[in-house]
This record gives C-alpha cells, sequence and structure tokens, in this order.
C-alpha cells in the first residue's frame, strides 16, 4: 500500500496537516477541538462521523485478512515501532487501526483529522465508547466482509471484550468466517514472565511486539493460509516464516 506525505513523524498535533481527501480543508476543525476522547466521541462537528461514512464508501478490499491493532501517539501511525514491525513482517493482509477517532485503514493513515486527533488511551472504557467502537467495527465489517480477522488486542485492553463480542456476532451470522484474537491470556502471560526486554522483547511500551506474540499472529496467518489458500496481492504468509 502506497502512503501520501506526510512520510516524517508529525512533531506537533495542534499544528492542522495530513490530506483533505475525506474532509475538505473548509471544514477541517482546530486540533483544540479533538484533544479529549469525550471530544472525538461525541463528535460535535461530525468530522470523524464524515471521515468513517466515506471509508465505508471507498475502502477496497485487497486481502482476505484484516490485521486490526489500536492506534498509536505516533503519527503517521506506519512510523510507529509497532505499525512499522507489522508492516515490514505481514505482507499478504489488509491493515486497519482501531481507535476512539475510528476505523482506519491503511489507505487513510495521513488522512485528515488522523494526524491531529488525541486519543487519551489510558482512560477507562465507558460505555459510550465501547457503543460507538462497537458500532463502527460491526458496520464496516459488514460492509466490507473479510472472510478473516486477525485482531492484536492484549486481554487488558479496554477495547477486547466489546471486540470479540463484535467478532462472536458476525462469525455467528456468517459475515466472516474465522477471526482471532491475539494474544490471550495465557501467551500474554507467557510473554510478561519472559520479560518485554531483550532477546525476545521490544521493550515494556511494545509488548504485542515480543516474539511469542508474533510468531502466535504469523502461525494464525499461516493456519488460515493452509487451511484455505488465503491470498493475497503479495502471496502467502507461509513465506513469512524466514524473516520472523
Amino acid at each position: 500500500m502506497s502512503l501520501s506525505k506526510p512520510e516524517k513523524r508529525v512533531k506537533d498535533k495542534t499544528i492542522l496537516t495530513g490530506r483533505d481527501d475525506l474532509i475538505p480543508r473548509e471544514k477541517w476543525i482546530p486540533a483544540s477541538e479533538m484533544e479529549t476522547e469525550l471530544q472525538i466521541l461525541n463528535d460535535k462537528h461530525g468530522i470523524f462521523n464524515d471521515a468513517f461514512q466515506k471509508i465505508l464508501t471507498e475502502h477496497k478490499m485487497e486481502s482476505e485478512v484484516a490485521f486490526f491493532s489500536l492506534c498509536t501517539s505516533t503519527r503517521p501511525f506506519h512510523l510507529s515501532p509497532k505499525w512499522r514491525t507489522f508492516i515490514e513482517l505481514f505482507k499478504n493482509v489488509d491493515f486497519v487501526v482501531q481507535s476512539n477517532a475510528g476505523i482506519i485503514p491503511q489507505k487513510w493513515f495521513t488522512s485528515f483529522p488522523y494526524l491531529n486527533y488525541e486519543g487519551e488511551p489510558t482512560i477507562v472504557g465507558t460505555p459510550l465508547y465501547k457503543e460507538v467502537l462497537g458500532n463502527r467495527l460491526d458496520s464496516f465489517l459488514t460492509h466490507h466482509p473479510y472472510p478473516y480477522i486477525l485482531a492484536n488486542f492484549t486481554p487488558n485492553q479496554r477495547n477486547t471484550t466489546p471486540t470479540i463480542e463484535v467478532l462472536e456476532r458476525l462469525k455467528g451470522n456468517g459475515t466472516i468466517k474465522d477471526f482471532s484474537v491475539i494474544p490471550n491470556s495465557k501467551l500474554y502471560e507467557s510473554a510478561r514472565r519472559d520479560g518485554w526486554g531483550k532477546p525476545n522483547g521490544k521493550g515494556a511500551m511494545f509488548p504485542t511486539l515480543h516474539r511469542f506474540i508474533l510468531d502466535s499472529l504469523r502461525e494464525q496467518l499461516d493456519h488460515w493460509a493452509s487451511d484455505d489458500g488465503v491470498s493475497s496481492r503479495n502471496g502467502k504468509n507461509r513465506t513469512l516464516r524466514k524473516r520472523l
């Protein structure tokens, strides 16, 4: 997936930037009006809903697998250590960020408002958060019914339970074929006991980059590939085994 500028990390999110392919520039709002989760979820100006609706209309599935993980404070997302690692390692999936700001496929990582909002990731998940997140995920996957969903969320993250609830419902009604949320509690605890640092980890800030978890993500993709011939523009994921 090619990405338009900016290709440099955004240093000051208060300076509005990004492509205007989702929201025309005359409708951009100040960063001060999207710096808290309540502002983002209430969406007084309709910016986040308008962007999401356009994504629903314009997104094109390029793989049979959608790979979800949370947003990062680093913008654009693909310049963060987490997303940079995922994009480097896994070549036959469509990458999608899940955030309180929306469901954001890779094509729109550099689009306004996704370079400027503040996600407040440390606050507890509220009923409004769970409702908005669940509705958006359900809508996105109903419009774009990927057969397989690979979700990289840790057991203690506030979005994990509402995400699993949506995925279980969509699998039950036949919208998706299968899903996996990695790591589960057992795998996460195994990685924690091994240690978040070297040789197998990348530090406590990036627990999902631990080798145990990356191996499990790869193995799930290999399983789907061997069972059902999952393919994409870049071939099967079993070819990644040597790279991990």
